[in-house]
């Protein structure tokens, strides 16, 4: 992959994607691409012809490199988000293509996508954004994801809706046993055209065990979405389950101050056979993922 980047001038592009300048901050941007980084690019990676890959590899320890693709218009199989950003919600990673791990992170490590490397995604406005975290630690510091978090939220998409101060999150039960997020739904075949309605409990805890109570605010349902790489969402083509048929957005219900979703979906055309239904939740920053449940469409 070759993108080129140019020096961020601070105070302009208002009407533009970019990061607020901050101390400590060096930032590089062009059309489509930006980069905020707490250490100073490497030389190569202000030379116009290549990702920030360079100055993540001679990332030291407390060391963060933030990189974001955006595309006005861009990929609507993502799911709607509301800005700011946090790491938190973003997906653990392997390194891209091209790039190397950072000097105090281990191969072994790198590769098994342990925390050195974060992803989010989303539709934010009317841009597309695909973003990666890059930390010189596969275990960073609280205060080097803070460092990041608090420049994520400096970064200004014009247009994207940000998520309210003011708003509390849903009181909801917390889990108990096994299956408690199992999805369901009902009827469980059909032809294509006939509904369903798919059904589950929305999440109330971080992935670190905190209760932070229902912050969702929409569940978005896919058609023939392979669960094991549902982060290719952000892609133009997401990873189809059943190869031959495309993956489809087939319901959305909008879920603020709800505990549990309901999603009416529409079965999409498609050959008999049995296919996954996949719910994703949406909160302000990132997306939660539920295990898929299978329909089976009958002929006509």
């Amino acid at each position: 992959m070759t993108v080129a980047l140019a020096a961020l001038v601070a105070g302009c592009g208002g009407g533009r994607p970019h990061f607020q300048s901050a101390a400590g901050w060096h930032l590089l941007s062009r059309d489509g691409e930006l980069v905020a980084a707490n250490v100073p690019p490497a030389p190569v990676d202000k030379s116009l012809t290549s990702p920030p890959s360079r100055t993540v590899a001679t990332l030291p320890r407390f060391g963060v490199v933030i990189w974001a693709m955006y595309l006005r218009d861009g990929n609507r199989h993502s799911p709607r988000r509301l800005l700011p950003m946090r790491v938190e919600h973003g997906v653990a990673s392997n390194p891209l293509e091209g790039f190397r791990c950072a000097p105090a992170v281990t191969i072994a490590r790198c590769y098994a996508a342990s925390g050195s490397i974060w992803r989010l995604f989303g539709r934010y406005g009317s841009y597309a954004v695909d973003l990666y975290v890059f930390f010189g630690s596969d275990h960073p510091l609280p205060e080097d994801v803070a460092a990041a978090d608090l420049e994520l939220a400096r970064l200004r998409l014009p247009g994207a809706r940000t998520t309210s101060t003011t708003a509390k999150a849903a009181d909801c039960p917390r889990p108990t046993g096994t299956g408690y997020y199992d999805t369901t739904v009902r009827p469980s075949s059909g032809p294509p055209g006939s509904t369903a309605t798919v059904s589950g409990r929305l999440p109330v805890m971080s992935e670190g065990g905190q209760d932070l109570g229902q912050t969702a605010t929409e569940a978005l349902a896919y058609w023939n979405l392979d669960f094991d790489h549902w982060t290719s969402l952000a892609s133009a083509r997401p990873l189809s389950a059943v190869a031959g048929a495309p993956v489809k957005l087939v319901g959305t219900q909008y879920v603020a101050n709800r505990c549990t979703f309901h999603v009416q979906v529409t079965i999409p055309s498609a050959q008999p056979g049995t296919y996954p239904l996949e719910v994703l939740s949406g909160d302000a920053q990132g997306s939660s993922s539920f295990a898929p449940v299978d329909f089976r469409v009958t002929s006509g």
